[in-house]
């Protein structure tokens, strides 16, 4: 029994990890297989609010071991899960486009670095919270230094990212008294996420970073910036609270719903879902279908939720494929499971 509340607390963030998924595919639905502008779309700005952050957040909140290793290995271990199959992923894809596109389908080196941000902007974090973590004497103020610098990283989004990263952190360390309040937070968390609902608007999106977005801000070029990270900061962290609290608390109440199984095996798998609907629903399905023509609440809460369900299905499917062939450790990269296999065997 002294080892339930860890079995359930990894139950709650599985389900929250596939829920959060849903949303990413949900999303990019409407970003993808629309041609008028995503953010113009209301379901998609809320949508947008708070998925990646609480994605962002999750990895944060299990980072916390990160202190337990060596540096330079748990660092080359990140490396081998993330950036290897953001790198394979991306020659493969590049191939696709040129086969849907010729040479119109291959992006400037821009475009090209940004693809599957998600795990490249992830890798950073880690580092740089790795790089804190050496300074454990004077900790606050690395991490303070590291969350600055931080902000001078506009490349895949880190300067909006490592925010809900250190915050994912927090909520590990404060975990058991956030389960112990539940109720309230959840609804203290659901109440300022509506609030401030009503400012998020289209004018939070495509908004000018580049590759030094605090440098930009300090020399007067982007004088909103402030502002609106703190803005994108509160609506996230408020929304992703809202989530972990809720989802904790349905799921002590209900671990035995047999749904919750499936969930929770979809949870572990994000990545592996992630890296696959960039190919399936942003590149090949994008370039076939263009549902502008259906009503937009039919598409917003019909259509784009069951192309979502489908392609979540196709990507857990195409997974449990790969995973029989060594060539996945390149492609979706390591998973816990790839890892408890090896120690077995060097056991």
């Amino acid at each position: 029994m002294a080892h339930e509340p860890q079995k359930e607390r990894i139950l709650s963030l599985d389900i929250i990890k596939c829920l959060a998924i849903f949303l990413v595919l949900w999303g990019h639905a409407i970003q993808h297989l629309l041609q008028s502008p995503a953010q113009d779309n209301y379901l998609f700005r809320f949508i947008s609010a708070f998925h990646m952050p609480l994605f962002m957040s999750i990895a944060g909140f299990f980072a916390v071991n990160a202190h337990r290793h060596p540096p330079f290995r748990f660092l080359f271990k990140k490396g081998f899960e993330l950036l290897l199959p953001a790198i394979s992923m991306s020659v493969l894809l590049l191939a696709i486009r040129w086969m849907m596109h010729g040479c119109n389908g291959i992006p400037d080196i821009t475009g090209f670095t940004a693809w599957f941000w998600f795990l490249k902007s992830l890798f950073i974090c880690f580092f740089l919270y790795v790089v804190a973590l050496q300074f454990r004497s004077h900790m606050w103020t690395a991490l303070a230094a590291m969350l600055l610098i931080s902000q001078c990283i506009g490349y895949c989004g880190v300067n909006r990212m490592f925010p809900f990263f250190l915050s994912g952190i927090a909520l590990r360390n404060f975990f058991p008294a956030i389960q112990r309040h539940s109720l309230p937070i959840a609804l203290s968390s659901a109440l300022a996420f509506i609030v401030l609902l009503t400012g998020w608007d289209a004018s939070f999106f495509g908004i000018p970073g580049g590759f030094h977005p605090l440098m930009d801000f300090l020399s007067g070029k982007n004088p909103g910036y402030l502002f609106h990270n703190a803005y994108i900061y509160a609506i996230g962290i408020s929304g992703t609270i809202f989530v972990l609290t809720s989802v904790d608390l349905l799921t002590r109440k209900a671990a035995m719903i047999p749904c919750m199984g499936i969930m929770s095996k979809i949870g572990r798998n994000t990545k592996g879902i992630y890296i696959l609907q960039v190919i399936v629903l942003e590149n090949v399905m994008a370039n076939f279908f263009k549902l502008d023509y259906l009503d937009s609440e039919v598409f917003n809460w019909i259509v784009a939720p069951l192309l979502s369900l489908a392609v979540l299905y196709l990507c857990m499917l195409a997974i449990r494929l790969l995973r029989k062939n060594p060539v996945s450790l390149f492609l979706l990269g390591e998973t816990a499971a790839d890892r408890q296999a090896r120690n077995l065997k060097k056991q």
